[in-house]
């Protein structure tokens, strides 16, 4: 989250490092997304827990089904953009998205 909100603050105020803190931001959004996603399939599933508190170890929470939660909630936070480019995009455009391919759009 840190390198999020740097990347927010300094991408207008550097012309020449523009392109890397746009690049810093997405990650730093993507990784946010795929933490909560995980945190929150690692809840569902069941968290060890023993006289009230976490008894798992350090890599107790990677279960497939966190993982995929994770995986879900980043392309659902993606969805709204992905959609708002292609509903304001002019008719006779053939651009798409940097990180739209023809995979991704077919996923969602």
């Amino acid at each position: 989250m840190i390198l999020r909100g740097i990347a927010f603050e300094f991408r207008y105020r550097s012309e020449r490092m523009r392109p890397i803190w746009h690049r810093g931001f997405s990650l730093g959004s993507v990784v946010v997304a795929f933490a909560q996603g995980a945190a929150v399939g690692a809840m569902i599933r069941g968290i060890p827990v023993a006289n009230g508190q976490y008894a798992g170890g350090p890599f107790g929470w990677p279960h497939p089904f966190a993982i995929l939660t994770g995986i879900g909630l980043v392309l659902g936070k993606l969805a709204p953009y992905l959609a708002t480019h292609i509903a304001t995009a002019p008719a006779d455009a053939t651009m798409t998205p940097p990180i739209a391919g023809p995979k991704l759009r077919a996923m969602l």
